[in-house]
C-alpha cells in the first residue's frame, strides 16, 4: 500500500495530502529549513513509514548533511526557490528528479498551508531554545568526546538561531 501511495504520487494521480501525514511532512521540511540540510528532503534521500492506522506515510530523517559554513548564504528555505520558476520551467523538470517531488509536495495547497503554519511555530516559538536547554548535557558531553580527538573543532549553535531569523524575516517579508 505504502509504494501505491508513493508511486501514485508521483504519477500525479494523488496529491500530497493524501499520500503524507501532512502535518508530519510539512514539519520535517520546516525543521529542515532550520538546520538548513535540503540534502535531507531530497526524494532519494528520505524514507517513509507507512502507518497502517492512517494509511499515511511519514517522514523519516536520514541523510541529512547539514550546510553549516553557508546557513545564511543560501537564500532561504526549500519550498521557496520553485514558486520562482515559471510554468515553462516546470513542465522541464525530470519526473525522478527532487525538484519534481518537490514541486508536487508544495503545488498541494494543503501541505503548502501547512508548511508554512510549521514555519511559524517553529521561527515564532521557542522550540529551538528548548531543544537547546533539554540537551545541553549531552551536546557538552558529546562536543567534550569529540574535542579529545579533534580539539579545534567548534559548536556554534548561533547558526541556528540565525537560520531562524532568517525563515522569520522570509514569512513576513511582503
Amino acid at each position: 500500500r505504502g509504494i501505491d501511495l508513493l508511486e501514485s504520487f508521483r504519477l500525479g494521480k494523488l496529491k500530497a495530502s493524501e499520500v503524507f501525514d501532512v502535518k508530519l511532512m510539512a514539519r520535517y521540511f520546516a525543521v529542515a529549513d532550520l538546520i538548513d540540510a535540503p540534502h535531507a528532503t531530497a526524494s532519494h534521500n528520505i524514507r517513509f513509514y507507512y502507518n497502517p492506522i492512517t494509511s499515511l506515510l511519514e517522514p523519516i530523517a536520514y541523510d541529512a548533511e547539514l550546510f553549516i559554513n553557508e546557513h545564511l548564504t543560501r537564500p532561504g528555505m526549500i519550498g521557496e526557490y520553485l514558486f520562482h520558476r515559471n510554468e515553462a520551467d516546470h513542465k522541464k523538470i525530470d519526473i525522478i528528479s527532487s525538484e519534481y517531488y518537490h514541486l508536487r509536495l508544495f503545488s498541494d495547497p494543503i501541505f503548502f498551508a501547512a508548511y508554512i503554519k510549521a514555519l511559524e511555530e517553529i521561527s515564532e516559538g521557542q522550540m529551538l531554545e528548548d531543544f537547546f536547554e533539554k540537551h545541553r548535557d549531552e551536546i557538552d558531553y558529546k562536543l567534550s568526546v569529540i574535542h579529545k580527538s579533534y580539539p579545534q573543532h567548534l559548536f556554534d549553535e548561533s547558526i541556528f538561531f540565525d537560520r531562524k531569523a532568517l525563515i522569520k524575516k522570509r514569512l513576513h517579508e511582503q
